[in-house]
């Protein structure tokens, strides 16, 4: 063999050696930038998700206070402004019911999109009102003659369900926030 076709098999081996290093570094970079761009795409879709069950509970647990309120306003009524003798046929124990059924309709929704935690907190708010309702349907009967409302006839007892009402709504803030991850 020539000393020109020496030269000319060496540099023929080089030039296949060198595209194929090459060509394996270029297959193991896009490789590692595949891979790169796959946990990213799933970092963003995991971020994504989780924002997108943070608004649903959030949404949720809001639905629940503005019908917590709506239900406290009823009985501030109910126990206030209504005479036992009326409470039936003036409409406020229809407007009663009707308000708690959407206050559960919205507690269930917060249970099924929330923790434990808020399911506990939520069973509480229904079992509380459930309980200040009963209350006040039996001091109703009891002055069912009576041309005055429930609070004069038991003024702790109305007392007693206006603060316990606030102090399960706060327990219900306060777990929310902490499930939401905004506790201050």
């Amino acid at each position: 063999m020539t000393d020109t076709t020496i030269v000319a098999l060496i540099t023929a081996a080089a030039t296949l050696l060198s595209s194929s290093i090459t060509g394996v570094v270029g297959y193991l970079a896009g490789k590692h930038q595949l891979r790169s761009q796959e946990l990213l795409q799933n970092a963003q879709i995991t971020a994504g998700h989780q924002a997108s069950i943070r608004e649903l509970r959030r949404d949720a647990y809001v639905a629940v206070l503005n019908q917590h309120s709506v239900v406290e306003r009823a009985m501030h009524a109910a126990w206030e402004d209504t005479p036992c003798a009326e409470m039936d046929s003036s409409g406020r124990y229809i407007d009663l019911v009707r308000e708690l059924h959407v206050l559960q309709e919205r507690l269930h929704l917060a249970e099924l999109e929330g923790s434990l935690d808020i399911a506990a907190r939520a069973a509480t708010i229904m079992a509380f009102e459930s309980q200040c309702m009963s209350d006040l349907m039996s001091l109703v009967r009891d002055n069912h003659a009576s041309g005055r409302p429930p609070e004069h006839h038991a003024r702790e007892m109305a007392h007693a369900s206006f603060t316990g009402r606030i102090d399960v709504r706060d327990r219900f803030i306060e777990t929310a926030r902490r499930v939401l991850g905004t506790t201050f």
